[in-house]
């Protein structure tokens, strides 16, 4: 979480031109920092307010029960065909 808030920070400032080597007279040239800066600023709310060991873990494998079920072979020719390519 630190460290997406850094580079967050980090995005702002390229954004806002307060980077080293950065010019005032060009704010917003770089206007895709500033998604980043969402980007990354949405990532560390998200960490802060949704822990993964807080989320049942216990309970994880209970979603693939199915997992024993399912069969490649099954699938469309053409996506079986990509699936079975696959590394």
């Amino acid at each position: 979480m630190p460290r997406a808030r850094r580079i967050a920070a980090t995005y702002a400032r390229f954004y806002l031109e307060t980077e080293d080597g950065g010019d005032p007279s060009k704010l917003g040239r770089c206007y895709w920092m500033a998604l980043g800066t969402f980007a990354s600023k949405t990532v560390a709310c998200l960490l802060d307010t949704w822990q993964l060991n807080a989320s049942y873990a216990e309970h994880f494998f209970d979603g693939m029960a199915c997992i024993h079920e399912r069969d490649a072979n099954d699938l469309e020719d053409t996506v079986r065909e990509t699936f079975n390519d696959l590394p």
